[in-house]
């Protein structure tokens, strides 16, 4: 990094576990040529105590709707089900958006031409599909579909709506594996929305 070259300003939408952790990192100096500017929460008091752990560094803290204009990059670490809303409010401004929560893609159909229009850029991070960038490449060939098989400990879905409707229990441990869902990655994402970003992202 040149010396006299500005830092990137960079802005959290969401500081729960994730942002946290990332403002920490950055806090370190984990990318000296960026500079955490703003987070944004719902729970502004909250986000404030949460900062009082960074050690350099004191981003504002600021509602969503403000946050886009803190930075030139917004990282969205929210969830699922508010990744519309946080979405708007970075690609409104004409920002460059990096998703995190990408299951909550499919909750926003019109996100791609929604970002054309307010001249925004949005890039979903691949997390643990390090193939990413690999079946991007075959895309631009002859590949036409691609089958994403997932095993998750039973001690992850206790809880999970669509699961227990089903009848599934997983409260005791299984002496096998279950195969409990088979379908597309749109509908993985609005069954499981805590656990197939990895399908979200291939689909893409």
């Amino acid at each position: 990094m040149n010396a006299g070259r500005p830092k990137v300003r960079v802005a959290l939408a969401g500081f729960g576990s994730v942002g946290r952790y990332i403002a920490r990192r950055l806090d370190e100096g984990a990318l000296p040529e960026a500079e955490l500017t703003a987070v944004a929460a719902r729970d502004l008091d909250k986000a404030r105590a949460n900062c009082g752990e960074l050690r350099r560094i004191r981003p504002a803290v600021v509602p969503l709707s403000e946050v886009a204009k803190q930075a030139e990059i917004v990282v969205e670490c929210a969830t699922a089900e508010a990744f519309p809303e946080v979405a708007r409010a970075i690609l409104g401004e004409g920002r460059l958006m990096l998703a995190l929560s990408a299951g909550g893609v499919p909750a926003f159909p019109d996100i791609m031409d929604y970002a054309e229009r307010h001249s925004g850029r949005i890039r979903i991070a691949s997390g643990a599909l390090p193939g990413l960038d690999s079946v991007r490449c075959a895309a631009e060939g002859t590949i036409r579909s691609v089958k994403l098989n997932s095993r998750i400990k039973p001690s992850s879905f206790v809880g999970e709506e669509f699961l227990e409707r089903q009848g599934y229990d997983f409260r005791e441990p299984l002496a096998e594996p279950v195969r409990v869902f088979v379908g597309t990655a749109r509908e993985a994402a609005a069954a499981f929305p805590r656990h197939f970003n990895v399908a979200i992202s291939l689909s893409l």
